[in-house]
């Protein structure tokens, strides 16, 4: 049985690119209520990622303030399908380490990205350089 289903990512940010050229996949975690170990399995399907995994590894997630589970509890109602996790007790001092060291490997993964890259593809709501 599926006990969280969220939708994650480009999509349930805002900054999802859709044009002829690319289009932003959509990225989901689902939990399954299981007895069965299931550690954070990647499930492709097309333009669709799915991390799966049991509620013992999402709670053990949640614990050690893993920031894109985290995420799950504090995205838009449109993006959280199922909810029936209950979400632990935030240590804001343990989720601010947490918080920087994500940010690290984030800043890691979107250096190749020139600013053009972004005027040209991103959401056309959203001016991302206007403070340059």
């Amino acid at each position: 049985m599926i006990c969280g289903l969220y939708l994650r990512g480009s999509r349930a940010i805002g900054i999802e690119i859709d044009s002829e050229e690319y289009s932003s996949d959509w990225d989901y975690i689902c939990i399954l209520d299981t007895s069965a170990v299931i550690n954070s399995v990647l499930v492709k399907l097309h333009e669709i990622d799915i991390i799966l995994m049991d509620k013992r590894t999402a709670y053990m997630l949640l614990n050690s303030n893993d920031i894109p589970m985290v995420e799950c509890f504090y995205l838009p109602e449109s993006c959280i399908l199922i909810n029936q996790m209950k979400r632990p007790p935030v240590d804001l001092a343990s989720l601010k380490k947490s918080l920087v060291y994500h940010l690290k490997k984030v800043d890691e993964k979107v250096d190749y990205y020139s600013e053009e890259f972004f005027k040209e593809h991103m959401h056309p709501k959203r001016n991302y350089f206007q403070n340059k």
